[in-house]
């Protein structure tokens, strides 16, 4: 083989080589910014859950409080019932009672059923 075509095929080769090397260093690089892409993804998502997750268990112990609270007024409202049916014992046997234990009777039940409706409808204004 000439000493021409031996530059020629070395050339070629060289070219190729160099053409590859450029094919390859151009997918390294796609590859490099597709892994930070995913990388960027996977914290986002992770950010997202974490988010997600915080919301879950505030509204969760919204909810929770909110029981409690209705379960409080809903004590209170039984107890305004409760007395409400004393008071009216009472006064179907006006014999039993006396009118001055009537009246602090009614007095406290009153308070109890006063404070238990406020307590619902403060309530309900928050839960809108």
């Amino acid at each position: 083989m000439a000493q021409g075509a031996i530059n020629t095929e070395v050339t070629e080769r060289l070219d190729a080589a160099l053409e590859d090397l450029a094919a390859t260093r151009s997918e390294l690089g796609y590859a490099t910014d597709r892994i930070t892409e995913l990388a960027d993804d996977r914290a986002q998502l992770g950010d997202q859950q974490v988010m997600t997750q915080a919301q879950f268990d505030a509204q969760i112990s919204a909810q929770q409080h909110n029981i409690q609270v209705a379960l409080s007024i809903a004590t209170a409202l039984a107890n305004c019932i409760d007395g409400k049916e004393q008071i009216i014992t009472a006064l179907e046997n006006p014999g039993r009672y006396t009118p001055e234990s009537v009246a602090i009777v009614t007095g406290q039940v009153e308070q109890i059923c006063q404070t238990a409706l406020a307590a619902n409808e403060q309530m309900q204004r928050e839960l809108g």
